[in-house]
């Protein structure tokens, strides 16, 4: 947010979001709801672009914004904004991606998807170790290469473990997923009800042991 204070200052402002049909936005209801704050009626949200959310920003069209890391942190280093207290319980580490693949490739090819799996979680485990013995000066370097974000900023949010961040290859938590295509139906983000059953395959997980 702008200025410094609890979930309360933000009533009656215009908050930025990376898109309204995004898991930010879910996070952002449940944050709201529980402090008793109404879409529409005591706060209102807008889709930004994230290659103009810094200068809308410092531009005051925007009263704060909850987007991915590291544009929380690029915001308090360059102080525009300060992180809103007490919100860590219901938006920081929360199962924010999920592993998508056909199921005709996930049946007829299960030594590929293995691979795949065994790729992502070494890639996780990098991201953990690099944080814990280098600082995430390694990541640091590849997100700039890849994403064009300056190197300490990217380091500096992972240091800090910013909005709950953690890399850690994890089960599905079918009760997290429900509540999530729940609160999902309630923003119209979704218009009809959806068997997780369908969706959701844990045994390549248990076949490489994670």
């Amino acid at each position: 947010a702008a200025k410094q204070g609890d979930v309360q200052s933000l009533k009656g402002k215009l908050i930025g979001l990376p898109g309204l049909d995004t898991n930010e936005n879910i996070y952002l209801s449940r944050l709201m709801q529980a402090n008793k704050l109404r879409p529409g009626l005591e706060y209102k949200t807008i889709r930004i672009t994230f290659s103009t959310v810094m200068n809308d920003f410092k531009a005051g069209k925007l009263d704060a914004l909850y987007l991915p890391e590291p544009y929380g942190t690029m915001a308090e280093i360059e102080k525009m904004a300060v992180a809103v207290d007490n919100q860590e319980e219901l938006t920081g580490g929360k199962l924010d991606t999920v592993w998508v693949v056909r199921a005709d490739y996930l049946k007829g090819h299960p030594a590929a998807v293995d691979e795949w799996l065994k790729s992502l979680a070494s890639g996780c485990r990098f991201i953990e170790d690099d944080i814990a013995k280098l600082g995430a000066r390694q990541t640091g370097i590849i997100q700039a290469g890849y994403l064009k974000f300056p190197a300490e900023t990217v380091s500096k949010a992972l240091q800090g473990k910013a909005g709950g961040l953690q890399f850690a290859p994890l089960m599905p938590e079918t009760k997290a997923l429900e509540k999530i295509l729940e609160d999902a139906g309630q923003l119209k983000i979704l218009t009809k009800s959806v068997d997780l059953k369908t969706l959701v395959d844990p045994q390549p997980l248990k076949r490489i042991g994670l």
